[in-house]
């Protein structure tokens, strides 16, 4: 049985003795390009990669998705669009079957960038009046007022795209800040976790509100496995959690089953409870 190997910018066949094979130049991308986020069709017959191609001007700029076939080794964009790039701030794009992927795009109504104001909305007020206190650990590099907020927004929002590879082009869901999209074992089911407002400006995005939701592999939704609140109230113990499902993933020895970790302790490693956690299915 041969495996195919992946240099930068060529394909080896690996042969039964462990010998490579002659060497499959890609060809068709832009000269100078940078290729990132290579990965492999399930029937190791394509290739998607990202190319980024220094503009004219040294702005920064853009990715778009390419596809090339290992047999020849052609190269082309998936995007017939040349209008559509690849919004990789979080997620890429992954491979659902053996001829679509889904891709986390930056939406084509997504507009100018945000202006800063020139004058503040109004001083920063913290308050814990209402709630108990908890001390939280000190993070680096938060958002610090809703100008922060609105570039956030900005950037990691992505329309998510079915695209095959005839240039098929069908959008899935509204446009949302996607941190994951994760295809179940048997390529029928998507798993698509998201952040949303209320932000934050003491606690890094990780802790940010979080829906994590299910959709067949052709796009429609059905149902919200969860949507996490806010997580500012995490206990500063060691290993303490934020309350609610998490560590959600596929089974990989099964076709579409799910598993996900909830506490018992209310997140709070200082609280002396058996079982401390408990996995479901």
């Amino acid at each position: 049985m041969a495996i195919l190997i992946l240099e930068v910018e060529c394909i080896h066949k690996l042969m039964d003795d462990g010998t490579l094979g002659p060497e499959k130049v890609v060809h068709g991308y832009p000269e100078g390009a940078k290729i990132n986020f290579v990965t492999w069709s399930h029937d190791g017959r394509n290739l998607s990669f990202s190319v980024r191609v220094e503009e004219e001007d040294n702005k920064i700029s853009k990715l778009r998705v390419w596809i090339a076939d290992v047999e020849s080794g052609e190269a082309r964009p998936l995007f017939k669009s040349p209008d559509i790039y690849l919004n990789a701030i979080f997620d890429s794009f992954v491979w659902v079957d053996n001829s679509t992927l889904l891709v986390c795009t930056i939406p084509v109504s997504r507009g100018a960038l945000p202006q800063k104001p020139s004058v503040p909305s109004g001083p920063k007020i913290q308050s814990n009046e209402t709630k108990n206190v908890v001390q939280v650990r000190t993070f680096q590099d938060l958002l610090k007022d809703e100008y922060d907020a609105d570039l956030f927004d900005y950037y990691a929002t992505s329309q998510l795209m079915l695209v095959s590879l005839d240039g098929t082009v069908k959008p899935m869901g509204p446009p949302a800040v996607y941190t994951s999209i994760d295809p179940s074992p048997d390529d029928k089911y998507l798993m698509l976790s998201s952040i949303h407002r209320p932000y934050s400006y003491i606690v890094p995005c990780g802790r940010f509100p979080k829906r994590v939701e299910l959709w067949t592999a052709d796009g429609k939704f059905i149902r919200e496995l969860c949507d996490l609140p806010l997580a500012e109230d995490i206990p500063i113990a060691t290993s303490s959690v934020r309350k609610g499902k998490r560590s959600i993933y596929w089974r990989p020895d099964k076709p579409s089953t799910l598993y996900w970790v909830e506490t018992q302790d209310g997140g709070d490693a200082k609280v002396e409870v058996s079982p401390r956690d408990i996995v479901y299915m």
